[in-house]
């Protein structure tokens, strides 16, 4: 199994610490032994670039701010 934290777009202590020490360790200790974690995102080139290119398309637009994804009932906390 492969765990990709879609959340965090760069490792942190979060991310180390409960996927890393808790489930996977977990996973291990019950026998799971193909459980690993997908690198974040980190400083990837593409990921940076693109995050720039959204950042210049509503600079050019004029745009101050991003306005929030609402997602339905069953897809949110």
């Amino acid at each position: 199994m492969i765990l990709i934290p879609i959340a965090f777009t760069s490792d942190h202590i979060e991310t180390l610490f409960e996927l890393d020490q808790e489930v996977i360790h977990e996973a291990r200790k019950e026998g799971g032994t193909g459980v690993k974690r997908a690198e974040s995102l980190n400083g990837s080139r593409v990921f940076i670039e693109a995050l720039a290119d959204v950042a210049r398309a509503h600079l050019e637009r004029g745009e101050i701010q991003v306005h929030a994804i609402i997602l339905p009932p069953s897809l949110g906390p």
